[in-house]
């Protein structure tokens, strides 16, 4: 009896294990790596000096990094990409930034 006890919440266990895997929703441990990796991008961009980080936000999914905002140069944005790069755990880096002269901003 135990041992049918016990195979029946290993098949369980199994189901939900995939059914988690293949719906599409982060897991406790990616949800946990994506917030440290997004909290290293932000602190690196507010520490840095070249880049003006009140006009930047980042979304972090599986490991990818969504960079949105705007900043003054193309020569900025490649510097915000290579930041975000920079991270550990960075799988990828989508570029959502747009380049506006530092007037228009």
């Amino acid at each position: 009896m135990r041992a049918l006890i016990a195979a029946l919440s290993l098949a369980l266990v199994m189901g939900c294990a995939g059914y988690q895997r293949d719906s599409g929703q982060r897991t406790v441990g990616e949800w946990t790596d994506d917030a440290a990796i997004l909290s290293v991008v932000k602190a690196r961009l507010l520490a840095d000096e070249t880049v003006k980080s009140l006009h930047l936000s980042a979304q972090v999914n599986r490991g990818v990094v969504t960079l949105f905002g705007s900043v003054a140069t193309a020569a900025e944005r490649d510097h915000v990409i290579a930041l975000a790069r920079a991270v550990r755990g960075v799988s990828d880096v989508v570029d959502r930034i747009v380049v506006v002269p530092s007037s228009a901003q």
